[in-house]
């Protein structure tokens, strides 16, 4: 993979929202906000996982009381997207992206799309996470 400075498919952006992982167990129904929130425009991000142990929701949709399952798991970040479209075949992109941050000791979370990766930081760690992509290269647009 080429440096990331060298190819704006590798540029990154930073989503204005902020970004939940929601974790359910299995046994519940996805609530209907997320459902929703699938065929929004206003909605930045919505993907939904489910295997056989457990359901994974990222989004910037807020869930509000009355609409928060029980068991319900909850997390912050600040979410960065790749601008791509990148091809299938195109080897290492998410290892050359987190690799500064491992050295930084900065947990990741990565959503892949068809064309792009979503690259996910703890909210309380972004800036920190921001200053070493940006030293090895990353180029925020």
């Amino acid at each position: 993979m080429p440096p990331p400075s060298i190819s704006d498919v590798f540029h990154l952006s930073t989503l204005p929202n902020t970004i939940f992982v929601y974790q359910l167990p299995t046994s519940e129904l996805i609530p209907i906000p997320f459902i929703n929130g699938l065929s929004d425009a206003k909605t930045q991000l919505c993907s939904i996982t489910r295997t056989a142990d457990e359901t994974s929701i990222v989004t910037d949709i807020v869930l509000d009381e009355a609409t928060t399952p029980a068991g319900l798991k909850q997390e912050e970040w600040k979410a960065y997207k790749m601008r791509g479209p990148m091809p299938f075949d195109l080897v290492g992109v998410v290892n050359n992206l987190t690799t500064p941050l491992k050295a930084a000791t900065i947990g990741v979370f990565v959503v892949s799309t068809w064309n792009t990766d979503f690259l996910l930081i703890p909210l309380a760690k972004h800036k920190e996470a921001e200053t070493a992509l940006t030293a090895d290269g990353w180029v925020f647009v």
